[in-house]
């Protein structure tokens, strides 16, 4: 970590690219290493930021986009919901737990990056530019509110490879519809029942990772880092489908409406 600030900060020559790149892949194995503890996955992991995270995933393409890499989510049925037996913090709303079929679809590893999100709005995101991906309640909201960016909370909340927050629904179609039109693939939110099938597969699992958890699978309370922490140093969190950060860390946005369930597809 000392290494990487001195890279960043020193103001002196610049190490060989070789020993950079050593640097960098030395903090990744750090960040996403099974068995080392949470702490020094964080650390780590926010030290990337000083010689730059080469995930792929986390950053941006060549092109200036948001690199996306897309987990598949096979076609069929799963258990939606939850029951007090599974889950003695299952809330009213969450049942009846019911079987849903859908078709296949795909989604994103990482919840977007606050690196991928600055690039929509360093292309004029919030302006007139590309004021069609905005809905029109949306784009009312946001000349109503001259948002322009973020509400950045500030500190490791802030740093690139972690992910973005401070966000309102209107913003995150607006930034889909945009990674459509730039990437020529449609990008949208999930609904909400391709949301919990991606997140925990179709068994009714109650975490994305089985049924107990500890600080060492999810950024949460008891974690202890409170803030956001760099995305996929919580390895052990993976989801059946190979998605990090779907528990804890930060709420993400979907597309449905909320309704009670059963849940509906309409």
């Amino acid at each position: 970590v000392l290494a990487a600030r001195c890279v960043a900060e020193s103001g002196g020559a610049k190490p060989a690219a070789g020993t950079s790149e050593k640097l960098q892949q030395r903090l990744i194995a750090f960040a996403t290493s099974i068995t080392e503890p949470v702490k020094k996955r964080n650390t780590a992991g926010n030290a990337l930021n000083h010689v730059g995270d080469s995930r792929l995933g986390v950053g941006l393409r060549a092109d200036g986009l948001p690199d996306i890499v897309w987990r598949d989510v096979p076609a069929g049925e799963f258990l939606m919901g939850s029951t007090k037996e599974a889950d003695n913090l299952a809330q009213d709303r969450e049942m009846p737990q019911h079987r849903i079929a859908l078709p296949g679809f795909c989604i994103a590893k990482y919840p977007i990056t606050n690196a991928q999100y600055q690039a929509f709005i360093d292309d004029g995101g919030c302006t007139e530019k590309w004021r069609r991906c905005w809905t029109e309640a949306g784009w009312k909201w946001r000349v109503d509110t001259n948002i322009s960016g973020p509400r950045y909370a500030g500190g490791d909340f802030d740093l690139p490879n972690h992910p973005v927050t401070g966000v309102s629904w209107y913003e995150a179609v607006a930034f889909c519809n945009w990674l459509t039109e730039r990437s020529g693939r449609t990008v949208r939110l999930p609904t909400e029942a391709e949301w919990e099938k991606a997140a925990r597969g179709t068994d009714g699992r109650r975490f994305p990772w089985g049924h107990n958890v500890t600080p060492e699978y999810a950024n949460y309370s008891q974690t202890g880092i409170n803030a956001t922490s760099t995305v996929g140093v919580f390895p052990k969190g993976e989801s059946p489908y190979g998605l990090l950060d779907a528990s804890g860390n930060v709420w993400e946005w979907i597309s449905s409406q909320y309704a009670k369930y059963p849940y509906r597809a309409d």
